[in-house]
């Protein structure tokens, strides 16, 4: 660790009968306060970090957080959002409540594994029922409103627009596959997991390749396999394609990370990807959909590349205040320096160029790095 910085561990103690072998699911809310265990009996818990308060959800089957940047302010009665997939195939929207000393969970919107059918129905989908994957909770540019991402029959998405006392609706909806240049990649290959970022969703398919959709618009496709040096086992050249289990991408859009099944980590440049491979965009069309998560903005002055550079370095601090992000910001700097010192072979790790981001002629006509209001 780099001299003179540290960093904050959050510590929960339980009692000697908690085993966390046997949690499916564990996740801090995006402000630190609520710990969310999810049991392998489907029983949701909801733990007070500050204290021993908690309370439990039944037939639960998955559960997200809302997004770090959707986070309800200080001044707000709730603190926290999360959507949970119970096992009758209902999915919930709760909120948290801030007083710590009535430490408890409210159901503010609830959408019927029916009705789901029924509007997914309306948008030409006739979802089996089957299989449902939740990937994100985002507020939405509507009052009050959230979005659920889901995964459903592993092969189309739907944003699912919720909100209490209000009636659900699907804004987004689309086939994974509506790209008639990688219809070959899906049908030969399974979808393993999806990510999304603002308006873009990540989908990392089992041979590695990662399709990019902007709200529904496919934009582009990343090949993670051909970008590694092939192994070898004495002089021979292993080229088997492994199998690609996991995808996580950066808040501000710079890295991709994918993982195989032998526990592998590749990490992708994105910036530098698409430059060296423009063709894998495709022609850009700025979307005429309206963002779910705030507003995406840019900006550019080639007499403020410092400025620009640490707003783009900063998006990625969820919590915290100036002090804090300040100080945060400095270890990774330091720590960065570090690796770079030591290892030569990091050196695609450095931050990208600001000045041309990959998604600027997606979103917008403007160029210049991603922030996020």
């Amino acid at each position: 660790m780099a001299a003179g910085r540290s960093l904050p561990v959050i510590l929960k103690k339980f009692d000697q009968s908690f085993d966390p072998g046997e949690l499916k699911a564990a996740e801090v809310s995006r402000k630190c306060r609520v710990l969310a265990t999810l049991g392998a009996d489907c029983t949701l818990k909801l733990w007070n970090i500050k204290s021993d308060a908690h309370c439990t959800l039944t037939n639960v089957t998955q559960f997200k957080w809302s997004l770090s940047r959707d986070c309800v302010d200080e001044t707000h009665l709730e603190e926290d959002y999360f959507a949970a997939v119970k096992c009758d195939g209902n999915i919930e929207l709760y909120s948290i409540s801030k007083a710590f000393e009535d430490f408890s969970s409210a159901c503010d919107a609830v959408v019927a594994k029916d009705l789901l059918k029924r509007l997914l129905h309306d948008r030409g989908k006739d979802w089996l029922g089957s299989e449902v994957v939740l990937i994100s909770v985002s507020r939405s540019a509507e009052p009050h409103k959230h979005e659920v991402t889901l995964l459903l029959d592993n092969k189309f998405v739907a944003m699912l627009s919720m909100a209490k006392n209000t009636a659900a609706d699907i804004s987004v909806c689309f086939d994974i596959n509506n790209s008639t240049n990688n219809k070959e990649n899906i049908q030969s290959r399974l979808i393993t997991e999806v990510r999304r970022c603002h308006t873009f969703l990540f989908t990392v398919l089992s041979n590695g390749v990662v399709l990019i959709h902007n709200m529904g618009d496919f934009v582009g496709s990343v090949n993670v396999w051909p970008l590694v040096s092939l192994p070898t086992q004495g002089n021979v050249i292993v080229q088997e394609r492994p199998t690609f289990t996991h995808l996580e991408v950066s808040d501000d859009l710079s890295f991709l990370v994918c993982a195989d099944g032998a526990c592998n980590i590749y990490l992708v440049n994105l910036d530098e990807y698409f430059e060296d491979f423009p063709s894998q965009l495709v022609n850009p069309v700025c979307s005429t959909r309206g963002s779910s998560v705030g507003s995406l903005k840019f900006r550019y002055e080639s007499g403020d590349e410092d400025s620009v550079a640490r707003d783009v370095e900063m998006s990625g601090v969820a919590y915290g205040d100036r002090v804090w992000k300040t100080e945060l910001l400095a270890f990774r700097r330091d720590a960065k320096q570090a690796c770079l010192r030591n290892i030569s072979a990091v050196n695609s790790v450095c931050m990208p160029s600001v000045k041309k981001r990959w998604f600027s002629d997606l979103v917008g006509p403007e160029i210049g790095s991603l922030l996020v209001h």
